[in-house]
This record gives structure tokens, sequence and C-alpha cells, in this order.
């Protein structure tokens, strides 16, 4: 996996958390409309359909669960190697592009932040992501290096 696909993992784990809260309201929402009494005496309560739309229900809110403790954990991860990096520029750009989840536009507009003249949105996009994802790699690695020799000794 590259250092961009490695950042990308808690958005993508955060869209995963987002359709699943959804079909848990869509879920919901139709087992209110089924439920819905007229008043009139009915035979033994719950219909197979109603008992097997709860199950599901149950079932995704486990897996919301699951996901939310997952990218959560990612994201402290992700984080925290995020703010080994030296360069405050770079560890801004990468938090608010990959932690944030920030368009371009607003990126630029935070590495921008106290300086005269703004940077160009294209010149943050390219030329100064790929400082940093270079940046963030190098530390990453000697971190993970830091890491595996004080385990070994």
């Amino acid at each position: 996996m590259n250092t961009k696909e490695y950042l990308m993992q808690y958005r993508i784990l955060s869209g995963t958390v987002k359709r699943l809260s959804e079909r848990i309201e869509q879920i919901e929402a139709s087992l209110t409309k089924s439920i819905q009494l007229d008043g009139l005496p009915h035979g033994t309560g719950t219909s197979d359909p109603t008992q097997s739309t709860a199950i599901k229900l149950a079932d995704i809110r486990t897996k919301l669960n699951s996901a939310m403790m997952e990218a959560e954990l990612t994201r402290q991860t992700i984080a925290s190697e995020i703010e080994e990096i030296s360069n405050p520029l770079y560890k801004e750009l990468l938090y608010s592009r990959y932690i944030l989840s920030l368009t371009w536009e607003e990126v630029t507009d935070r590495v921008s932040e106290g300086r005269t003249n703004r940077y160009d949105s294209k010149h943050v996009m390219s030329y100064m992501h790929g400082e940093a994802l270079k940046t963030f790699e190098k530390t990453r690695n000697a971190s993970l290096s830091t890491n595996f020799k004080n385990k070994t000794a």
C-alpha cells in the first residue's frame, strides 16, 4: 500500500460509517411505516417481514459499531503519525486533507493562513502535496524502524 492509500484509509472507513448510518435510518423509517396501527385489532402482532427487517437492523447496527471503532482507531493512528512530521506546513496540509477531509480549496486556505499571499491551490494540490507525502513516508518509515529496533533489542 502506498503512502496516499495508507492516509486514505480513514476517509474510506468514514464513508462506510456514513453509508451504514444511512441504511439504519432507511430501515427504521420503513419499520415505523409498517408498524403504524390503525386502531383495529390485529392477529399475533409482529409479522415475519417486520421481524426479518428488525434482525437486519440489528446486524447493521453491529457492523456500524465495529466500523465506527475501526475508523476512530485508524484516525487516531494516522493523526498521531502526521503529528510526527517536523514541517508544520506539510503537517497542516496532510491533517486537513486526510483527517478533516477538506477540499483542496479549503486545504489551501488553511495552509495559507498568516501569509500575505495565498498559495495557489494547484501548487498545494500537486507539488506541496507530493512533498508532504514524501516527508510523511520518510518520517513514518523512520518511526517504524526505530520501533522495530527497540522491540528487538
